[in-house]
């Protein structure tokens, strides 16, 4: 035994004492030093590509488990976190095919089943997908990861209701913890006589999406208070039979409150029944913006290319502005961005400011930005805010949709039973956005000469 095996040893065993504690940066660089020292062995590589698939170097985790798997092709697990590796750099195709290769060592590795049912939810197959979490469910029903998307699959396949109600798990996520409120949570029993406040939990889009219910609430005989973000709060007191809209901070009383997307569920939603007439918002009244559209304009069309870039899915939903840059060709089109944030200056940086107005200066608030699209014949929208706005407004809104998208435009239609103005266009391949604007330019030249 040479005099630096103990020490590789030591190393080996530090490393798995690391990772136990949770700190897999630390294991990783313990693992390496082990291996620089003499170690060797598919456990150490499978124990250091975990590591390093933790703390997010999927490259280098990849090349250490197929190392793993190499030395001990009859053990499934590097496999398993080969998959999971794979996925990570969005290379969905080969993680599909190593897990396979996994469940073929072990059909009863739940986690295998987990993974591969997260693969095919990105390559949108929410059938298959809904398949293989089940049985990641059936074999561990403690894998409470794999509840979350297994609700995506319900809602990508239209079973609304179950979807919606399953959808309440969300509460049990760290990321998703309910409001601490001082009365009671609403069951959706009746609510005649009795004050309730539906809150937002999300994001605009979602607030603007599922407000359309605050007015079915008022209905059943309850004085509704909507909590919303501040930027929605003229617009959404438009809604019919909202008594009083609240930002966060207010002093409110109330008797009973609900989360704005546990409503879904309290009037029974199926694709069949979704409340879909549009519009259920309104310009407020002192909103002063007016378009000013050039002579000779027969179609103004508003472009909205890039979402949050905090939403993990930003970089797959947004387009590139060069992209749309094909419409500014079209005679009596004018465009006109609405787009906010960084991103916004896109416009400078591509020299394009003769051909895309920006409107950004003079919309701020969103009611403004309400009212350029009550003025805009067209939007063309990225799955942002935007889009829900335009739709909850009954605008003309093309939605411009990755290959992955979003749960709510359910897959392979060009409609949406949410939003009845709004048209979709899809990739066919992740990333590829130019078939998918040469379609939208045909639809746009089409509207253009109808105007003329």
């Amino acid at each position: 035994m040479t005099g630096t095996q103990p020490r590789a040893g030591e190393l080996e065993q530090r490393g798995l004492a690391a990772q136990r504690r949770g700190d897999h940066a630390q294991a990783a660089g313990l693992y390496a030093q082990a291996l620089d020292a003499g170690a060797d062995g598919a456990a150490l590589y499978a124990n250091l590509g975990l590591a390093l698939l933790r703390t997010r170097r999927f490259r280098a985790a990849a090349a250490a488990l197929e190392r793993a798997s190499a030395l001990d092709p009859a053990n499934p697990v590097p496999l398993v976190y080969l998959g999971e590796t794979r996925r990570a750099l969005h290379e969905p195709g080969p993680a599909a095919r190593v897990l396979r290769a996994a469940l073929k060592l072990d059909k009863k590795s739940a986690y295998a089943w987990f993974q591969l049912g997260m693969v095919l939810g990105d390559q949108a197959r929410p059938a298959e997908a809904l398949q293989c979490l089940d049985r990641a469910l059936r074999l561990n029903p403690g894998l409470v990861d794999a509840r979350w998307p297994r609700i995506l699959a319900l809602f990508r396949l239209g079973r609304l209701g179950e979807a919606f109600a399953a959808y309440e798990d969300r509460f049990d996520r760290p990321d998703c913890k309910p409001r601490d409120l001082p009365r009671p949570a609403w069951d959706g029993a009746d609510p005649a006589g009795k004050t309730l406040l539906l809150h937002h939990e999300q994001g605009l889009g979602d607030t603007l999406m599922f407000c359309r219910y605050a007015p079915l609430v008022a209905e059943r005989g309850a004085r509704v208070i909507l909590g919303c973000q501040p930027e929605l709060a003229a617009l959404l007191a438009t809604l019919p039979g909202v008594a009083q809209v609240a930002v966060p901070g207010a002093r409110l009383r109330f008797d009973l409150h609900a989360p704005l997307l546990s409503l879904p569920r309290f009037f029974k939603t199926e694709l069949d029944c979704i409340p879909a007439k549009v519009p259920y918002i309104q310009v407020p009244d002192k909103t002063a913006f007016r378009l000013s559209r050039p002579e000779g304009t027969k179609l103004a069309v508003g472009l909205v290319w890039a979402g949050n870039p905090r939403n993990s899915a930003d970089a797959l939903r947004s387009v590139p502005l060069h992209e749309l840059l094909p419409l500014a060709g079209l005679p009596g089109v004018r465009l006109y961005s609405l787009q906010f944030g960084e991103r916004a200056a896109d416009i400078a940086q591509l020299g394009c400011g003769g051909l895309v107005t920006d409107l950004a200066p003079q919309v701020g608030p969103l009611a403004e930005t309400a009212a350029a699209l009550r003025d805009l014949d067209l939007l063309v929208s990225a799955d942002t805010a935007a889009l829900h706005l335009a739709g909850a407004l009954g605008r003309p809104v093309f939605g411009l949709l990755s290959t992955n998208p979003d749960w709510r435009w359910l897959p392979g239609r060009a409609d949406s039973p949410w939003y009845p103005t709004l048209r979709l266009f899809r990739q066919e391949r992740p990333g590829d956005w130019a078939p998918v604007v040469a379609e939208v330019r045909r639809e746009v030249e089409r509207l253009a000469q109808a105007a003329g």
